[in-house]
């Protein structure tokens, strides 16, 4: 192998270097900090940058178990994820990258009939998907609400795609005070992205006069998953809605609720993973049933831990 020392001397400005690919090792022996190394086309005008967070440390494998990665937390910063701003310009500073962090990591994804990876620690029972992690497995959840916006509106432009992600990021004790260069405004919130370009009832045509239960978001889940609904115009307003927590046996595990609706239209209640006793359930499948008057609807939820 060629080894290379590039030395500067009598300089006292700034100096930004990047590796043409990651296989290639380096060192810098003096001075350096590791800031503006979001890499290419991320940095492009009319690209949005995504870093990486946390969302999963545990999943269903082949070997029989739901394991987890240790030494992460679930809502952490990705050790990957590369921290902004651009290099500065001459006169100016650099421009704000990433825009938004999503879910990159453990991200259980499709994993191809021709796929040469065999770990069974990161293959699912049916060795139809994979977990792994990577910007690369947090920029298609961007990709995706890109997807559900141009379907609702075709003439939005780049503008206005990072204008609804940047002003319905969320932020939290993970991210502290955004913009900054680690998070970028925060992390992705599908649901309000989209709903701030066009009413997220019109996705559902008759959303606004049957029920509907959606499936439960993030799932499988480890912590704490969101189940949302879709209260019709028909039903009355204040009346109980009853959601129950059961197991694979039917046996009821949680009473959620009673909740009531003030006006038509989508609802979102939080499940903790918890019992009536207030103790974290095993892992498994669940079923969430939802009642509201002679409507019941029902979806089935994995647990993992």
């Amino acid at each position: 192998s060629v080894r290379s020392t590039i030395r500067f001397f009598g300089h006292t400005g700034r100096i930004d270097c990047w590796l043409y690919e990651a296989s290639v090792s380096s060192a810098i022996t003096l001075g350096s900090d590791q800031s503006t190394l979001v890499a290419e086309p991320g940095n492009g005008y009319w690209t949005v940058a995504v870093g990486s967070y946390v969302s999963r440390i545990a999943w269903p494998n082949l070997l029989d178990g739901e394991w987890d990665m240790t030494g992460i937390t679930v809502g952490q910063r990705s050790s990957f994820s590369s921290p902004g701003p651009t290099r500065p310009l001459p006169g100016m500073g650099g421009r704000q990258k990433p825009e938004i962090s999503a879910p990159g990591e453990m991200i259980v994804s499709a994993r191809s009939v021709s796929s040469g990876f065999t770990d069974p620690f990161f293959i699912t029972p049916d060795s139809a998907y994979r977990a792994w992690s990577g910007t690369s497995m947090a920029a298609p959840h961007v990709t995706g609400i890109a997807a559900l916006m141009l379907s609702t509106d075709s003439t939005l432009t780049v503008s206005d795609f990072r204008g609804a992600l940047i002003q319905t990021a969320k932020a939290d004790l993970w991210t502290g005070t955004v913009w900054n260069p680690q998070w970028g405004y925060g992390k992705l919130d599908g649901f309000s992205a989209v709903d701030h370009v066009t009413d997220v009832q019109d996705l559902h045509s008759d959303s606004r006069t049957s029920w509907q239960l959606f499936q439960n978001y993030p799932n499988p889940f480890n912590e704490v998953t969101e189940i949302s609904f879709c209260v019709p115009a028909a039903f009355p307003s204040g009346s109980p809605i009853h959601i129950g927590i059961y197991d694979i046996r039917g046996g009821l595990i949680r009473r959620l609720g009673p909740y009531s609706a003030p006006h038509p239209g989508n609802m979102t209640v939080v499940w903790d993973g918890k019992d009536a006793s207030d103790h974290t359930v095993p892992g498994g499948i669940y079923i969430c049933r939802l009642n509201a008057g002679k409507t019941v609807w029902t979806i089935k939820m994995l647990h993992i831990r």
